[in-house]
């Protein structure tokens, strides 16, 4: 946010330097990032000067060139000049070798002695564009006569200069989003501990209704939408440019002045951080302004010429027949003012911060007016804003104030209460403040002081800071205008270590992320804050920072896609990627948060190198990575299922234990990786952390004796049905020899020739071992018997021959 210094003094003066301000505002909390000069007439004129032209003769080697010898007051130059109307006698702007000028159109240019067609050049006579005085390049610039010879053309034009600051506003400072806010918090700042001079309140005192010409009625049906809305019509104006005082103030912050009326509620807006918008009085139907929600299928054509289909739940200021603009968010086309107008209505109002924050990222309409309203204008500055408007109107564009002033305030804002305990507020700052400052401190930021007594101070919170609620929000206040920098800093610290039991849970993410570092994969960290989404399970923030940051997440996909999207438009395509984060879910009346592990890959398996393929990380991969995890959490014990179905998943399967979820693995569908920009294939595990470490919090870390004993392998080539799963092998062959059998795999499988309709055949190799002896062939052959018969009659499974 860009704010003028010399706006800033209009509400207070500081008597001090431009860097000192911006040190001030930053230890307020109001950071400046950065100060740069503004000048009406860039460069200033410096360099140029009066000339006089005192002789003018044809160029011998050019048709369209004049040779001119030009009087400075201290020497005599030649300069060629190309312009049609330069002439003996005149007196003209002269840019001398050395200077550099700022064309309206285009880059600065440094002038240098030089040959034009063979004749030297000492200099330029200057068109207004070429100093940025206008746009005419019809010839050079012929002055007064009577200007003085060698006089400083910055001395004849006036150059407008201000310093401007560039303050990078936190969201909660909705109060310091205008100039007159800044200021005083500035003055507060400067003030702390001393009396010092009032901050120049807004008058109102000369705004008077002069007549009841142009009458209005206002409906406000939308009243939560809408809290307070006011109107006022003012009219026999004269639509046309500003004065210079105004476009200065507002092309100084970076504004391209339009005409009086805008730029009129452009310097309300920018000054006391209140939206205004100004409507064409007589292009009001039935002279009736109605506030309410649209109607389905309802349009509007913005004063960009987009027409918008509105949402329902957009708020829209209408009249009798038409919507004429989205409530503080965007103008229509038709009801503006232009050259034509002789009336305007002039609106002020408040409206819902969430319901503007939804139609503006609803219509993708990101506005000064909507970035205002989005975090809580002052509900009590809407008069104050349009009575200002109206005076200013009456000075600017020759207006009078023909209607009454119009209000809907069904329910007055009331204010905040809060007691500031003294104890409180040292324990917090770690020093004792003297109670005068603390008292002076909030008077200078307008909280109004009730009672004070020992303990403490009884105080009301002024309108214009919603963010303050509580005591602690107080004291925030106190401190950061009584300075973080001066409250002393002790000498000696006292610190007691709390004896802590070990933390299990950090103790095994610590472990999970070392493997999988191992493996090649990347920890990333998202934000839990998302946009709202329509799943009932979202939790809405009441006081979002932001229209992104509105909802709690409720899963943790939807940021992992949006990660390896980010690297993958920057030519990152193979990515393999971890985060540890928490979801939050609103469950009938209560609120959870689960602790969940999501990992996600895609793209090659392994850097590209003239030894390794180009093949792409599997399903498979990850499969054998979830299960390499459980196994280093010494989790051993689950069953496997395929999933039927998954919001996420195209297909894939899952891991339990006890009825509790452990993981899940598998395909993301090509239809969310899309909605990413993702084209590459993506597989994913998402683990249930919470079970996880359940689990594995009950399970002791054994080490175990490697066999002196030899393995003993034996395979089965086993037709069953098509739909059975490997897992659902596996754990039969567990539960059949859970002593001996130490491993099962598949290495094979196979349908086609020899295969029945609807069967497959699985060749799976058996893994027998004994800590204490070497098998027999009998007690192998025992023990291969028990399996085959678990498979057969759970599965139908049969020898393949």
């Amino acid at each position: 946010m860009l704010i003028s210094d010399q706006w800033l003094k209009d509400y207070f003066d500081s008597q001090l330097e431009p860097s000192e301000n911006a040190a001030i505002l930053t230890d307020l909390g109001l950071e400046v990032e950065g100060i740069t000069t503004y000048e009406s007439i860039k460069g200033g004129l410096e360099g140029v000067v009066v000339g006089e032209v005192l002789e003018c003769e044809q160029h011998p080697n050019a048709d369209r060139l004049k040779i001119t010898r030009v009087s400075t007051g201290k020497e005599t130059l030649q300069i060629i000049c190309g312009a049609p109307n330069v002439d003996k006698g005149q007196k003209v702007a002269v840019a001398l070798v050395g200077t550099t000028i700022y064309p309206s159109n285009g880059e600065p240019i440094t002038l240098k002695k030089t040959k034009i067609r063979g004749e030297s050049s000492e200099g330029m006579l200057c068109a207004e564009d070429e100093l940025g005085l206008g746009q005419s390049h019809d010839g050079i610039m012929v002055l007064d006569a009577d200007l003085k010879i060698g006089q400083p053309l910055s001395a004849v034009f006036e150059n407008y200069s201000d310093t401007v600051y560039e303050i990078g506003l936190t969201p909660n400072r909705a109060d310091a989003m205008g100039h007159y806010g800044v200021a005083r918090d500035l003055r507060a700042g400067i003030a702390k501990n001393d009396q010092l001079a009032p901050l120049n309140t807004v008058s109102t005192s000369s705004f008077s209704i002069e007549n009841y010409s142009t009458p209005i009625e206002i409906t406000v049906q939308s009243q939560e939408k809408a809290p307070r809305y006011l109107g006022i019509v003012v009219s026999d104006i004269r639509v046309a440019p500003s004065p210079t005082w105004l476009q200065n103030r507002l092309k100084a912050i970076g504004l391209n002045p339009i005409n009086n009326v805008v730029d009129c509620t452009n310097y309300i807006l920018h000054g006391l951080g209140q939206p205004l918008h100004a409507f064409d009085y007589d292009k009001i139907e039935g002279k009736k302004v109605i506030v309410r929600t649209a109607e389905k299928g309802e349009k509007l054509l913005t004063l960009d010429g987009v027409e918008r289909e509105l949402h329902t739940e957009d708020l829209i200021i209408c009249d009798t027949k038409k919507p004429m603009c989205i409530a503080g968010v965007f103008g229509g086309l038709h009801s503006g003012v232009s050259e034509n107008t002789t009336s305007v209505l002039i609106e002020s109002a408040y409206f819902d911060p969430v319901s503007i924050r939804k139609t503006s990222k609803r219509h993708a309409l990101h506005t000064d007016a909507s970035f205002r309203f989005e975090r809580g204008v002052d509900i009590n500055t809407c008069e104050i804003a349009l009575k200002r408007a109206a005076i200013i109107l009456k000075e600017i564009a020759g207006g009078t104030v023909s209607s009454d002033l119009i209000e809907s305030y069904p329910k007055e804002a009331e204010p905040i209460s809060l007691f500031l305990n003294y104890a409180t507020l040292n324990r917090i700052a770690g020093a004792a403040l003297p109670k005068d400052h603390v008292k002076n401190i909030l008077v200078h930021l307008e909280f109004k002081v009730l009672n004070e007594t020992e303990a403490g101070l009884g105080i009301v919170v002024p309108t214009y800071r919603n963010d303050v609620t509580r005591e602690i929000d107080v004291i925030e206040e106190v401190l950061r205008v009584y300075g973080y920098n001066t409250i002393p800093v002790p000498e000696k610290f006292n610190y007691t270590h709390a004896s802590v039991a070990e933390n299990q849970n950090l103790k095994f993410q610590n472990e999970v992320s070392d493997q999988l570092v191992a493996l090649g994969y990347a920890e990333t960290l998202s934000n839990s804050l998302t946009v709202a989404s329509d799943d009932p399970r979202s939790i809405l923030l009441k006081n979002a920072l932001s229209s992104d940051l509105e909802s709690l997440r409720t899963e943790m996909f939807s940021s992992g896609l949006k990660t390896l999207a980010f690297n993958a438009n920057r030519q990152q395509k193979d990515l393999k990627i971890f985060e540890f984060g928490k979801v939050y879910h609103q469950e009938g009346k209560d609120r959870r948060e689960y602790q969940q592990l999501l990992i996600m890959a895609t793209g090659r398996k392994h850097i590209q190198h003239w030894l390794s393929g180009d093949e792409s990380i599997s399903f498979y991969d990850l499969k054998s990575i979830c299960t390499t995890l459980f196994n280093r959490l010494e989790i051993t014990t689950y069953s496997e299922r395929k999933m039927e179905s998954h919001v996420f998943f195209a297909e894939g399967i899952s891991f339990s234990s006890d009825k509790h979820l452990l993981a899940e693995i598998g395909l993301v569908s090509k239809e969310h990786s899309k909605s990413f920009g993702l084209t590459q294939e993506v597989v994913s595990i998402l683990i249930h952390w919470d079970n996880v470490v359940q689990k594995a919090h009950n399970n002791e870390f054994k080490l175990k004796e490697i066999s002196k004993h030899p393995q003993v392998y034996r395979d089965l080539a086993l037709i069953i049905d098509e739909n059975i799963e490997f897992g659902q092998l596996l754990e039969a062959c567990q539960t059949a020899e859970a002593k001996l059998l130490k491993g099962v795999r598949l290495f094979d499988v196979y349908t086609g020739k020899g295969i029945p309709s609807g069967k497959k055949s699985y060749a799976i190799q058996l893994q027998f071992n004994d800590p204490r002896k070497t098998l027999t062939d009998k007690e192998i052959d025992k023990s291969v018997s028990k399996i085959f018969k678990k498979l057969e009659g759970e599965f139908g499974a049969v020898l393949r021959s």
